[in-house]
């Protein structure tokens, strides 16, 4: 009888700690410490962590560079696992979240979501229905939260126009307005960040107390802008 090979270590599970904050006023050590503690008794490799110090609901993951090398990462097969402390750290914008989980699910790479302590794909590499929910119920609650706050803020406008009706309310008579101008109004700042969440003119419009003209107005004036960045970055010095 031909003896036993001797046993193989199994690799160990390439994992990306990924943690976000909105500001720098906020610290992402909580987040890390629990990701750090859950791959430490996992046996994990930690490969890469990647911080982010942006508002989940104000930018698509096009725009974050975060985001852009995880999933580079992913599409490159470097890593088997992104370790996550709650769905919103990838994003608030609900098709974004998406993005994130459908390339990686193609790829082969589970998402551990350390609030519950699930991963999205099972050992074998099917999906786990279990995680796959609470990824979606998570996603659209963040969602969720993210129209309730722009709700807020129309609602906390049309309050002040009531109590103070003599006040000059919007542009000055005779002044000329520019994109920067247009986009800083408070109440066409959400206009903008429901844009960015992939609300219909329609929808934004009943939500924002503007009409859908305005809406088209701002997502032009955001186009405008975001090509004159690009524009600027492009030119050679």
């Amino acid at each position: 009888m031909l003896p036993s090979p001797p046993p193989t270590n199994p690799k160990p599970v390439r994992v990306v700690l990924f943690v976000r904050v909105s500001s720098d006023k906020q610290d992402v050590a909580r987040q890390l410490d629990m990701l750090k503690g859950q791959a430490l008794r996992r046996g994990w490799q930690v490969v890469a962590t990647l911080k982010a110090t942006v508002s989940g609901s104000k930018k698509m993951n096009s725009a974050r560079p975060e985001v852009q090398e995880l999933l580079g990462m992913i599409e490159r097969g470097d890593v088997d696992l992104v370790a996550v402390e709650q769905v919103s750290r990838l994003s608030r914008i609900r098709s974004q979240a998406f993005e994130i989980f459908e390339k990686a699910t193609a790829a082969g790479v589970s998402i551990w979501i350390e609030r519950y302590q699930l991963e999205t794909l099972l050992p074998g590499g099917k999906l786990n229905p279990g995680a796959d929910r609470v990824f979606s119920d998570q996603a659209h609650e963040a969602h969720r939260e993210v129209l309730e706050h722009s709700e807020r803020v129309v609602s906390g406008i049309a309050y002040s126009r009531a109590k103070r009706p003599n006040r000059q309310w919007g542009r000055t008579p005779g002044k000329t307005e520019t994109d920067a101008d247009l986009v800083k109004k408070p109440k066409y700042k959400d206009v903008a960040l429901l844009l960015s969440a992939g609300g219909s003119a329609r929808d934004i419009a009943r939500l924002c107390g503007v009409s859908k003209n305005t809406v088209t107005k701002v997502s032009q004036a955001l186009h405008r802008l975001n090509s004159t960045k690009k524009e600027q970055v492009a030119k050679p010095d």
